[in-house]
């Protein structure tokens, strides 16, 4: 699970917002089967969505440079910042920047 302070206001189709500034929880419910799939707990509301776009509301990037070089390097890290191996999932249930971008 990842916790983080939106960077920006992030708008939602059905008209939900969350401004910028609030705390989002972000959770894998199968980092193995479905790494780009999270639950976004924001207040009392669960939400679905994209684990790439989720972790960018809270600042959590990796450039293509970086994603090339954990692909040919042997080791990547997830969101939380831990080591692991490019197809890995680290103690926390985070999976691999590799793992999150269907690189692996």
């Amino acid at each position: 699970m990842i916790k983080g302070q939106t960077i920006r206001e992030v708008r939602f189709r059905d008209g939900y917002i969350i401004p910028r500034g609030d705390t989002l929880l972000i959770n894998w419910t199968d980092a193995k089967a479905r790494p780009g799939e999270v639950e976004i707990l924001h207040r009392d509301k669960l939400l679905q969505g994209r684990a790439a776009t989720s972790l960018a509301w809270i600042g959590l990037t990796i450039s293509e440079g970086e994603l090339e070089v954990a692909l040919s390097d042997g080791t990547c890290e997830t969101p939380a910042g831990n080591p692991v191996e490019p197809d890995g999932i680290d103690s926390e249930g985070n999976p691999s920047w590799l793992r999150i971008h269907g690189l692996i």
